[in-house]
């Protein structure tokens, strides 16, 4: 008899790699690894707000292939990890990827975030430089203050009971929102996402982003910029309608060793909009830099 395995909300079924489990703080979070040999370079995939490590299946494959070891993990609170009743920071949600990497045996990566994802792989590299090789942010919250009012009045929407209807009444709103072009790549994200019942997915989102509504809301990395001295690529969709983009360029020139790269015709989601261009991005920048690509380390082995 086969079983079959249930699909979930935003949850690719054809994602490459076998899901495991490890535990940070006693909490069960998911996680993949394509595994590889100590001196291959690793990429460590980290996804955004209500996002999973499914979402990085156009990337991860392609990568691994060239001869990159990849990985990733559910952060806590998000995808099939466990939710704790418990304040999320931003630093706590940055510990897992530290622990995965201590899990994994794995000294130093290259930390691929977006969005959420994003300024939590940057906390990385703020807390433990000598562990990240380099840095890439997609979409990458954190690179703007939010103004006073906003703040005050996101708190104040920020509640589960006021947040969970929201979110059910304006799903499919929000997710026009995130991408620009239709294609057979975000027609099937929405269809994932839209067209899958699961009654504690709104639910659990809404009370983990209550829980984590002060670092959600005020949290940035405008003062930390020139403290991230690592190779670091930011990309960002030019029809991105989720997050700001005014204030981007002047932030990643202030980066000491850093590049932007803009995705004109693309929304928030580049990794699943337009996985080529963003493959393309990553394949130049990791030439570029100066961590070892697998060519290198092939040539010296």
């Amino acid at each position: 008899m086969t079983l079959v395995k249930p699909l979930k909300p935003s949850r690719s079924e054809t994602f490459q790699y076998p899901e495991k489990v490890f535990f940070y703080d006693d909490v069960p979070v998911m996680y993949f690894d394509s595994g590889g040999r100590p001196d291959q370079p690793t990429l460590l995939f980290v996804h955004g707000l209500g996002g999973n490590l499914t979402h990085f299946e156009y990337l991860a494959a392609p990568l691994a292939a060239e001869g990159y070891r990849v990985c990733g993990l559910d952060l806590p609170g998000f995808g099939l990890s466990g939710k704790p009743h418990r304040e999320y920071t931003i630093r706590y949600l940055s510990g897992a990827i530290l622990n995965l990497m201590d899990h994994l045996h794995v000294g130093e990566a290259t930390l691929l975030g977006h969005s959420l994802g994003g300024l939590v792989v940057a906390d990385c590299a703020l807390r433990a430089p000598q562990r990240v090789e380099r840095l890439v942010l997609i979409s990458s919250a954190g690179l703007f203050k939010m103004p006073l009012p906003f703040r005050l009045a996101a708190r104040t929407i920020m509640r589960p009971g006021l947040l969970a209807p929201a979110l059910e009444l304006n799903a499919r709103r929000l997710l026009d929102l995130v991408f620009n072009e239709c294609n057979h790549r975000t027609e099937r994200f929405i269809e994932q996402s839209t067209t899958r019942p699961d009654n504690r997915f709104v639910q659990d989102l809404a009370r983990v982003m209550s829980a984590a509504k002060k670092d959600l809301t005020s949290y940035h990395l405008l003062h930390d910029v020139e403290r991230l001295k690592m190779p670091t690529l930011v990309i960002w969709g030019g029809q991105d309608r989720l997050l700001p983009f005014k204030d981007v360029p002047a932030w990643a020139a202030r980066l000491p060793d850093g590049e932007l790269e803009v995705i004109e015709r693309c929304g928030h989601m580049s990794m699943i909009e337009d996985p080529e261009r963003v493959l393309t991005s990553l394949r130049g920048f990791f030439a570029r830099s100066s961590a070892a690509s697998p060519a290198m380390v092939s040539r010296a082995s």
